[in-house]
């Protein structure tokens, strides 16, 4: 039974995962610089041609 538990439990994280992968070309994509500061990011102004590396933090 634990068995069928944890086979159901990874396709259905699977079938929900991530969007991109690596190697994957995206269209531009920005966002709020600080919540609470001025300001946005934006792929197609600051990150084209750069190794971009963004580290997202939730409070889930």
């Amino acid at each position: 039974m634990k068995i069928l538990l944890v086979i159901y439990s990874l396709l259905f994280v699977s079938a929900f995962g991530q969007t991109y992968t690596v190697g994957d070309y995206v269209n531009d994509f920005s966002g709020d610089i600080c919540h609470n500061g001025d300001g946005t990011w934006s792929y197609e102004e600051n990150g084209r041609d750069r190794v971009v590396w963004i580290n997202l933090f939730t409070s889930w």
